[in-house]
């Protein structure tokens, strides 16, 4: 599923290959450590973190820039941050 649209009750599909990301937007994070410190993130409960660098938003969120792709991530789940292995905030991926 690409995308879906609540207002006309439509949901996009396509191939596996659309839905791979190598950027994430997400709002709403707590930080325990600076920004500049996280260097993976976990999207899925089950899956294994992801290498990435995470900067700042306008809009008070954090962009993240993965090492590798990933399938879409999916919108409203929690995304956890980590440095050196350890848990240093969460965010709701947009």
């Amino acid at each position: 599923m690409l995308a879906t649209d609540a207002e006309t009750n439509t949901v996009t599909v396509g191939h596996r290959a659309e839905l791979a990301r190598r950027s994430v937007e997400v709002e709403a994070p707590t930080l325990h450590r600076p920004v500049e410190r996280i260097d993976s993130v976990k999207l899925r409960y089950r899956s294994a973190s992801l290498p990435c660098e995470a900067r700042e938003t306008e809009g008070g969120g954090l962009a993240l820039e993965l090492e590798r792709e990933t399938s879409r991530p999916a919108p409203g789940q929690t995304a956890v941050f980590f440095a050196d292995g350890l848990v240093v905030g969460h965010g709701t991926i947009a």
